[in-house]
Parts: structure tokens; sequence; C-alpha cells
């Protein structure tokens, strides 16, 4: 979708020289939601000012300013802002920061009347209505069109909003006897919205307050056909005929998008047992550390054996595949079927397990600290150089004067063996080594 970037200036709190910190985001309808800023931990240019708090524009009202590592230096200016909640990443920081919820649009849509700004208003017009007072009172430096990715209703394209509710979540299992003992079938099937308890509350009382929210769970789910057939009763309420046929169902789905797709994304609803975060922390390796940085870096020396030589081409190729098998190993849980295609289609040739699945993960693996400290400043120094051009509106294959590689003195002479992968990635014509 087509949005606006706005870059939106916070105050620092205690700053002698009113010293204003820059904020890109989409959302400035949230200002009054906003709960925090971040910064990387290693973003140089903001280390001094962790730990301080800004003052929200318009609204000021004082929030942290927090160091978090998810933070991408070299997008927008650096600085994020946590609304709640503008997106998912927002409610993930503030749980993991365990920080405030300030409600800023309600059920309806509408943002709330407790904003002295924009209550009441809809939620574009509002967008429109205050990124008009902050022009005017001279709290945005620059706006640019972007296309941006958000979450949107399947049917209607109505951008979804996230905000707390209380939902039920009943454990049957646990209490499975009790349930079994207390069940009379005469009674069910039980509608709280006509029917009382037949017996008294624990504190004495008979007044009942029916619950009126939709309950809505993967049990009632996995019995919809029966739902649908009235259970089999001749009483002609039978409707299956006029819903098939159910696409949603999961049948259905696999058979349009395959088990793999399904079980993809099943992992995200399942975050409270480790298997939906391990997989955003599979992705985030994947697509960001491997694809963006790594691909880059080793791409000419295993391109253009001429210039690097024949035994830079062949230590990158090895481990591009030691990469790849492993990434496979990852995902093989999640999506079984791709990765055991890929792995029989190529590394099956070279490996002495017939399946992906018969492979055992090595025991006592160590982590070299150094080498990884190493990567996380080779991904810095990439993001600085990105930055830059991005900055100067310069293309990424655009040469750049300099390039400072910061790094400690046990990483330093790693730094010489991987001068030319930087060179060729960022396009400096000088680099410089600055040891902190």
């Amino acid at each position: 979708m087509d949005y606006r970037f706005y870059n939106i200036k916070f105050g620092l709190k205690g700053s002698e020289s009113k010293e204003q910190l820059l904020i890109a985001t989409t959302r400035p309808e949230l200002l009054n939601g906003c709960v925090s800023l971040f910064v990387h931990p290693e973003d140089e240019r903001y280390q001094r000012i962790i730990g301080k708090e800004a003052i929200v524009p318009l609204y000021d009202y004082a929030i942290p300013i927090l160091a978090e590592s998810t933070v991408a230096m070299d997008k927008g200016t650096g600085i994020v802002m946590c609304a709640t909640f503008g997106d998912s990443t927002d409610v993930d920081w503030v749980h993991s920061h365990d920080l405030p919820y300030r409600r800023v649009i309600e059920q309806n849509g509408l943002i709330s009347d407790d904003d002295p700004i924009i209550g009441g208003m809809h939620i574009s017009k509002a967008r429109k209505h205050i990124v008009q007072v902050l022009d005017e009172a001279g709290y945005i430096s620059e706006e640019k069109e972007i296309e941006h990715f958000v979450a949107v209703h399947e049917r209607c394209g109505t951008h979804v909003e996230i905000m707390p509710s209380k939902q039920w979540y009943i454990d049957i299992l646990t209490d499975k006897e009790r349930f079994i003992e207390v069940t009379d079938d005469e009674d069910l099937p039980v509608n709280p919205l006509e029917s009382a308890p037949k017996k008294s509350c624990s504190c004495g009382s008979n007044d009942f307050l029916p619950e009126s929210a939709v309950l809505d769970t993967w049990a009632t789910s996995s019995v919809t056909p029966l739902i649908n057939s009235h259970w089999g009763e001749k009483d002609g309420s039978d409707i299956t005929s006029e819903l098939m046929p159910m696409t949603m169902r999961t049948p259905a789905l696999i058979e349009a998008h395959s088990a793999d797709a399904i079980r993809y994304w099943a992992a995200n609803a399942l975050n409270e047992y480790e298997i939906g975060t391990a997989r955003h922390h599979i992705d985030a390796f994947f697509w960001n550390d491997f694809c963006d940085n790594y691909l880059e870096l080793v791409k000419e020396r295993v391109y253009q054996p001429e210039k690097h030589g024949h035994a830079e081409k062949k230590s990158g190729q090895t481990a591009l595949y030691r990469v790849l098998l492993g990434v496979l190993e990852l995902y093989a849980p999640y999506i079984p079927h791709i990765t055991e295609y890929l792995y029989q289609t190529y590394f099956v040739n070279f490996e002495s397990e017939p399946s992906l699945h018969l492979r055992t993960w090595p025991s006592n693996r160590q982590v070299d600290e150094v080498l990884h400290k190493f990567g996380e400043e080779i991904k810095i120094s990439i993001a600085e150089a990105r930055r830059y051009k991005s900055e100067h509106s310069l293309s990424m294959k655009s040469p750049m004067p300099l390039l400072e590689l910061r790094c400690t003195e046990k990483t330093e002479a790693l730094y010489d063996l991987t001068l030319n992968d930087l060179k060729a990635c960022t396009h400096a014509e000088v680099m410089a080594k600055v040891i902190s």
C-alpha cells in the first residue's frame, strides 16, 4: 500500500540546547499512544541518549529511550517510535520491555475521545489532521511517499488495527473427568442467553449474567461440519449443501496452498510454546543475515574468481553450501515436504543420509564468540554504508568515499581477511578501521 513516511521532531528531556530527535513513522495519528523510543544498542549515533527521556510533540509527556537489538539502524532515522499499537512489533516490544498501554483507537474504529487533538475522528481523517497540526507547529522535517506492507482484512481490504481485549481460554483436558461427572446429556446443548445454571453460585447467589461474547475456538472449528448438519438430526435443519465447498477448512486450504504453507503460517499461533518464536528467529537469520548481508558480501568472490582467486571462490561456495543445508534443517519441522524436495534435488548427492529428516544436529557445538562479534560488526558496517547512500539518494552500487569499520582489538585481524568482500559489497573507495 502507498504510505507516507514522516520525520517528526521529538524533544530530548533535560537537554539545555533543546536538542531534537528525528523519528520516522507512517502512523503519526498514534503519537498519543507512544510509550517509548527505541535505538539499536550498537548504533553509535544514539548510544549517549539510551536511558534518557524524550518528549512527545503536541502531547508534551515524557517517554523512555531504550535499547533494542531488533531495531534496523539503516531504516528511517534509526530511532523507532513504539506506540500501542502500530504493528505486531510494537506488541512484542511492549511485552518484552514491560511498557504501559495507551488507548488510541477504539473498537468502533475511531480515535479515542481522550485524545485532545484528533479525538472522535476516523483514522484516515485523524492522520491528515494531525499531520497538518504537526506541520504548522514545525514538528515535521521531511515527508516522503513509500510502499509499505500492512495487514489488511482478507475480504474488504481494511487496515487491521491491534487492540487488547479479553478472550476466553478454556482448558478442557486438565479437568476432563470433572466435566464428564457434572454433565447431564439431557441438558445439552446449553445456551447461556436462554438458560440459567440449575445450581447456585459458590457465593450463594442465583443471579447470573450470561456471557455475550462470541466464543470462537479451534474446538468448535473442528466440528463445524457437524454443527452445520445439526448433528445428523432428521429435522430439516441440515444446511451443509448451502455452505459447500468450505474453502477455508483445513483440507481445502491444504489442497490449495500445500500442507507446508499451512504448517509455516500456523507456527505464528504457537509462540506460547516457542515454536512460532523459533520460526521468527530462523526467518530473521535467513532473510536478514544470510540473504541481505552474506549473499551480498560473497557474491563477487563466487562469480569473479579471476579477481579474487579460485581458492576464495571455493571458500565462498563451501560456506554457501553449509549454510543453505543448515537452513533446510532449521525449516524442516515447519515445511518438511519442501525442504525434503530441495534436499533430494541437490544435497543428497553429497551427503550420506538418504533423507533430510534422518540427519541429526551435531552435539556440543561451541559458538566462537569472537567470530559472532565480528559478524555483528560486519552487519553494522554494511548498514552504515546503506544508510549513507540512502540519505544521499545514491544507488547501492554507487561508490562512497570512506567507510569506517568499527571493531575491537579481538576482531581487528579478521577484517584483513574480508576487506575485499566489504569493498565489493559497499563500493567504498577507502576503508579505515576504528578500534574501540
